[in-house]
């Protein structure tokens, strides 16, 4: 994070801190002989020391033990209901962004998932194919540091940004892209697939979220 920055047209100490996601009273404190009334364009003022906007730290909870991923299905020719699995089996033992490489599959394009969601989502591809429609992604898995990244570039879900929009990314820690569950389509490249999941994801045991069409997650009943 920079140590200080420098005026805008239109600037007031309170948008600066809102964009630098840091609280007013300390933006103040930290620039004592600042008057706010008397901004100029071009003038740099010191941001906090020691100011976190809490991304980069690790969550606080502690870790749960790590157990043993399950081992993979093995591959059989018989038909399975779709997205039939267990609540306890989709459990993800890994912190929301730090599951190892290892653990995680491959599913096309360089994108990654997680166990059982990995395999609903292969299922439910090759059954987009079969109705001829070509499901291609511009997201999966997120490491912690890239959700950060999202977050500060997209903004927390929901919160209103200083050019007015909502934000569109969860909070590092707690997105399901973290947990290897979800995956964002590339809907223009994609063509039908919007409709196709809409009609078909939920068999396979994914949903969307307001606001966000090309965002898909597996969430099993």
């Amino acid at each position: 994070m920079p140590t200080s920055v420098s005026i805008r047209r239109g600037d007031t100490m309170s948008t600066i801190a809102q964009r630098n996601r840091i609280s007013l009273a300390s933006f103040r404190a930290a620039n004592p002989g600042v008057n706010p009334r008397k901004l100029q364009v071009g003038q740099r003022l010191q941001l906090p020391r020691h100011q976190h906007d809490g991304f980069d730290r690790a969550p606080q909870t502690p870790a749960r033990p790590a157990r043993q991923p399950a081992a993979p299905r093995p591959a059989n020719t018989t038909r399975t209901t779709p997205g039939a699995t267990t609540r306890a089996t989709d459990r993800v033992p890994y912190r929301n962004g730090r599951i190892p490489s290892n653990a995680l599959t491959d599913v096309g394009g360089g994108h990654k998932m997680y166990g059982n969601a990995a395999r609903a989502f292969t299922d439910m591809r090759a059954a987009a194919r079969r109705d001829g429609v070509t499901i291609r992604l511009t997201d999966s898995y997120r490491t912690y540091a890239a959700q950060v990244d999202v977050a500060r570039r997209k903004g927390i879900y929901g919160v209103r940004q200083p050019n007015g929009r909502l934000g569109l990314a969860a909070r590092p820690g707690t997105s399901n892209h973290g947990l290897g569950s979800a995956v964002d389509v590339n809907l223009p490249a994609s063509p039908g697939a919007g409709a196709w999941l809409k009609a078909n994801a939920a068999r396979y045991g994914f949903r969307t979220i307001p606001r966000e069409p090309w965002h898909w997650e597996y969430k099993p009943r």
